[in-house]
């Protein structure tokens, strides 16, 4: 069991409260003033009132994650604050200021690219947030003393931080990163189609083929909702606790929406998929494989060029196949010449707070 140590001086968590203009009147009408926790090391304040500034560290929460949440006390492990002081301590980092965005939504996270059916959270986190976090602390506002990093959304917000927004940061984590969409998501999808069908304008039936109407056909083969995707999402907005099924649905609707928005259509987006019959739909499909880092990499990749470090890591045996995403992407940046590092891990998708351990020590060195 791992307690907090008392011989190790903490550093000290705080929020810092912003309201967005980015996030005002976003399409799924979430809160545009958000609370972001900070940590700062020992001293700190003694520091600053000495002139010294700090390097910035974001670290980007994982889908239904939050800032809040990843500052949580856990039961017989690390909380990533006492990881911090532990890390200080041990001198494996430097002075830091660590930042923990909220970036939640009511489709239960984010991947903090811009969207016009889930809002422009690129912009947000690293143009506005990035900006008020400079002004309003003793940061060092150059790229090489910005790090980015964060796991499996986190992961996968901040590569494309480093692709879309570059020169703003130097330093990128990408955690067991989403990458390889058709061995992450595609496989997953017929789950969440059944897991819809239970909200389809005509419920099951027993012996009933259940066809659908010409006018949800219609829809259905084009991406479009017929009214289950709306009525699954306000089920899910007052519901306590999801299930295991209903939240992996919820999460590949929010990647559709992420992915595939359409302002024109119901809900904001389109799936992939017929939801009545199953078949796959290659057009919506191409637009996901857009946003895939291995596919993105075509068009952006010489922005990674200039970063200082590009970290790396995933377990070999990740339940959601995202180490073979990740091998692609290390051998596209090795072809490409992006100096990076790549490590694999016994281990899977769950339960690796550890690796950062090793992720900040690299990309704070």
């Amino acid at each position: 069991m791992l307690i907090s140590r008392p011989d190790i001086q903490p550093g000290r968590v705080f929020f810092l409260e912003h309201h967005s203009q980015v996030l005002h009147n976003n399409p799924l009408q979430d809160s545009a003033t958000r609370l972001h926790p900070v940590w700062v090391p020992p001293g700190f304040s003694e520091k600053q009132q000495q002139g010294q500034r700090f390097s910035l560290v974001f670290e980007l929460a994982g889908f239904l994650g939050s800032g809040l949440g990843r500052i949580a006390w856990r039961p017989f492990d690390e909380s990533i604050v006492e990881r911090l002081n532990r890390l200080y301590h041990e001198q494996r980092i430097p002075d830091l200021i660590v930042v923990f965005p909220d970036a939640f939504t009511r489709l239960g996270g984010n991947q903090y690219i811009n969207s016009s059916a889930v809002g422009n959270y690129g912009d947000y986190i690293n143009q506005e947030l990035l900006s008020f976090v400079d002004r309003s602390l003793p940061t060092i506002s150059h790229p090489d003393k910005r790090i980015i990093y964060g796991k499996s959304s986190g992961g996968y917000g901040a590569f494309m931080a480093a692709l879309l927004y570059p020169d703003t940061w130097g330093n990128v984590g990408m955690l067991s990163g989403d990458c390889f969409f058709d061995a992450l998501y595609r496989h997953d999808w017929h789950n969440t189609l059944t897991t819809l069908s239970q909200y389809a304008p005509q419920p099951l039936l027993a012996e009933s083929s259940n066809l659908p109407n010409e006018q949800s056909q219609a829809l259905l083969c084009q991406g479009i909702d017929d009214g289950r995707i709306s009525a699954f999402l306000s089920a899910m907005g007052h519901k306590e606790r999801p299930s295991q099924q209903e939240s992996h649905a919820l999460m590949n609707l929010c990647m559709a929406a992420t992915y595939d928005p359409d302002p024109d259509v119901a809900n904001g987006f389109r799936i992939p998929f017929d939801a009545y019959t199953g078949e796959p739909l290659h057009q919506r499909w191409q637009h996901w494989l857009s946003w895939d880092p291995i596919h993105r990499m075509t068009a952006h990749g010489e922005a990674l060029q200039k970063l200082n470090h590009l970290y790396l890591d995933c377990g070999w045996s990740d339940q959601y196949h995202i180490h073979y995403g990740m091998r692609q992407l290390s051998k596209q940046l090795t072809a490409i010449h992006v100096t990076h590092s790549y490590h694999e891990f016994s281990g899977t998708h769950s339960g690796i707070d550890h690796r950062i351990d090793k992720a900040l020590a690299v990309l704070t060195s």
